[in-house]
């Protein structure tokens, strides 16, 4: 579907320029907070769907991971390569708190304020 493939086109874009999570990130930040998306970014997550069939478990089984869950995964997993190549220039105060504040971050203190400044 024209979803799944947007879905799926928006994390291949993620992982050849990841400063763009930081950009996937806010925009469902910002879309969320307006209540214009869920907080699955439009794929519920697998347990809230019906019984699917092992091939359709298969084709669907990207709709347990949500695009916001997976850009914020991947600033997790390189802060520095995301948001220090012009990527927190492309956050909102909502989604620098949300960072900020995230503990999985890995990242201490003094890594994140040389990365906001």
């Amino acid at each position: 579907s024209l979803v799944s493939q947007t879905y799926r086109t928006a994390r291949l874009i993620i992982n050849k320029k990841p400063n763009l999570a930081a950009s996937a990130f806010d925009e469902c930040v910002i879309l969320i907070k307006a209540g214009k998306i869920n907080k699955w970014w439009g794929f519920p997550p697998l347990a809230e769907k019906k019984p699917l069939s092992a091939r359709l478990m298969r084709e669907e089984s990207y709709l347990h991971d949500d695009l916001k869950g997976y850009a914020l995964e991947y600033i997790r997993e390189s802060p520095f390569q995301t948001l220090l190549d012009g990527g927190v220039q492309l956050l909102s105060p909502d989604s620098i708190e949300m960072v900020m504040s995230d503990p999985l971050m890995d990242a201490d203190e003094l890594n994140m304020f040389m990365i906001l400044n």
